[in-house]
């Protein structure tokens, strides 16, 4: 019977149809996410402007969103214009998108591997309750998927065949690689996964470099039409994202460690179990399948694939303790330990099929978990695109378990249908609360019109009036621009800017006049008391040093 159910094209249409569901339901449910009003505005000004834009910070005109490529914002226009302007709209984008890359990735495994492959590749990726929140949401990434999901199938295509063929579905491949980088900078992940693959095959390096050479000149062709169109209003920003994406810049998000990203699911994200057990096991799995693939290829010898794990695991640690960085740690620890002690793994990474469409799947895996442990880019949405391999590897993963053991495999496909139904539950039937459009909507209607509001920019786009950012402001700075009151937006994975003092010092001299609570963040709208304001910038003043060579005059 389960085979049956698994191998069925009915039962596959009819979870396309669920998944689907799932998504446009959320889409109506959950509550407006950092970000969202962003895309949704953007996207919006391109009736009345031509292009992308946002309206300026105070009394400043509107101007170009070049922090993004402008391609997804277009997507998103031109399906508001024949499905309508709204919010709800814009997210059934979303979800349609992500439901197409979630089924041709599912198609893509039933036809290279087998049936039951794609199906259970389906139900763990369309099921799972983070990718249908995040799927339901105006994010980029949910079109973007598209675009990786098309890449990652020509890749394939292109390794699989040899001689003269092969070059020209390389050109093509390097074209659809370049595509999502050149989309949302955050696509350059998948460089990262092509260049792992290359590492433990060593085959066709003419092909790749001719991939190389397509995205080098996909990129370069973008790049210099937007530079000649826009010059450096399109450089600056876009420089910006390049350098938070490769960690060259900090970057808001999750970026307090490791012991804060335990923290925050303990209290909040622990309603997403298989996302939790998919990232963590996916990533061990695939971390575990390649350092074996590679150290092979190394050493001819096995009991010295031991000693060079712990250690590079060492030598990772040991960088990660000297430039503070807890992720390298974390890696340095999984090198070391798990990948060697945790037999399970091993096991696990051995039964594999290691077709040649699984170590594609491993090596986009790795990509991914490069690319994020390196990038300062960290905002939780992102997850999605780390979801994508490494819920692929679990699927192949558990396609071997079902040949062999097809009752165990079942049960453990009901239980992770069983757990994301109650997260589904919890976080969206049942899930009240929008923080941000619902302060925004406060803040437009009850503040006074000419009032000048300091809050963050995804707010302040959808209020009435000049607003001023405050995760580029300081006191003194709000002192002089007369900002009266501040829209606060605090969650699990950010806090209330630094620059203006943080949580504890900002209560000092605002006075909460309204709070708004959502899933997992909150939006404090209080009102400034300038002679506090002015006591703090004082203070803040006496206690910075003096330039040096300056002489401060005793107390």
């Amino acid at each position: 019977m389960s085979k049956r159910i698994l191998e069925s094209r009915f039962a596959f249409i009819g979870l396309v149809l669920i998944v689907l569901a799932l998504r446009v339901i959320a889409a109506q449910q959950v509550g407006m996410e950092v970000d969202e009003p962003i895309n949704y505005t953007a996207a919006r000004f391109i009736s009345r402007v031509g292009y992308p834009a946002l309206r300026g910070e105070l009394h400043e005109a509107v101007r170009a969103y070049h922090f993004h490529p402008f391609f997804g914002f277009y997507v998103i226009w031109g399906w508001m214009q024949v499905f309508g302007l709204g919010v709800i709209q814009a997210r059934l984008l979303s979800a349609v998108t992500s439901t197409l890359a979630i089924t041709m990735l599912s198609i893509f495994l039933r036809r290279v591997v087998d049936k039951p492959a794609g199906t259970i590749c389906l139900m763990l990726l369309g099921l799972d309750g983070w990718m249908v929140v995040t799927n339901s949401m105006v994010y980029l990434e949910n079109i973007q998927m598209v675009l990786i999901v098309v890449a990652v199938i020509l890749y394939y295509r292109a390794i699989s065949v040899d001689g003269k063929e092969s070059l020209i579905r390389y050109m093509i491949a390097g074209v659809a690689i370049a595509l999502p980088f050149i989309y949302k900078h955050i696509g350059v992940y998948l460089i990262f996964g092509v260049v792992a693959y290359w590492l433990i095959d060593r085959r066709h390096w003419k092909g790749h470099i001719v991939l190389g050479i397509m995205v080098a000149l996909v990129t370069i062709a973008y790049g210099t039409a937007m530079y000649v169109r826009w010059h450096g209003e399109w450089l600056e920003p876009t420089m910006v994202q390049v350098y938070r994406t490769f960690g060259l810049r900090p970057s808001r998000g999750l970026n307090y460690g490791i012991g804060h990203i335990i923290e925050v699911v303990t209290e909040r994200y622990w309603i997403f179990p298989t996302t939790i057990v998919g990232l963590l096991g996916g990533a061990a799995i695939a971390a575990a399948g390649y350092s074996s693939r590679i150290l092979r290829r190394i050493v001819a010898r096995p009991n010295l694939h031991t000693a060079l794990t712990w250690g590079v695991g060492a030598g990772l640690l040991s960088i990660g303790i000297l430039f503070s960085n807890q992720y390298l740690m974390l890696v340095g620890v999984g090198l070391g330990v798990t990948f060697r002690s945790a037999k399970a793994v091993q096991r696990i990474v051995e039964s594999l099929q290691m077709q040649r469409v699984t170590w594609v799947i491993v090596a986009w895996s790795v990509g991914a978990l490069v690319f994020g442990a390196g990038a300062a880019l960290k905002s939780p949405h992102y997850f999605m695109l780390w979801q994508l391999p490494l819920l692929t590897l679990l699927a192949i993963g558990l396609t071997t378990l079902y040949k062999k053991r097809p009752k165990t495999t079942m049960v453990i496909l009901a239980v992770v249908v069983v757990m994301n139904a109650g997260t589904y539950y919890t976080r969206v039937l049942t899930a009240r609360g929008n923080a941000v459009e619902r302060s925004a909507d406060f803040m437009g209607a009850m503040l006074p019109q000419d009032a000048i509001i300091g809050t963050e920019p995804y707010i302040g786009v959808l209020i009435p009036q000049p607003y001023a950012r405050i995760d580029q402001s300081s006191p003194e700075e709000l002192l002089a621009l007369k900002v009266e009151y501040l829209g606060l937006y605090r969650s699990t994975t950010a806090d209330i800017p630094q620059a203006i003092g943080g949580r504890r010092n900002v209560a000092r001299y605002c006075a909460t006049v309204q709070v708004f609570d959502g899933f997992k963040d909150t939006v404090e709208v209080c009102k400034i008391n300038r002679d506090a304001l002015q006591q703090f910038v004082e203070e803040r003043r006496l206690e910075q040093p003096p330039p040096e060579g300056v002489n401060m005059p005793p107390p």
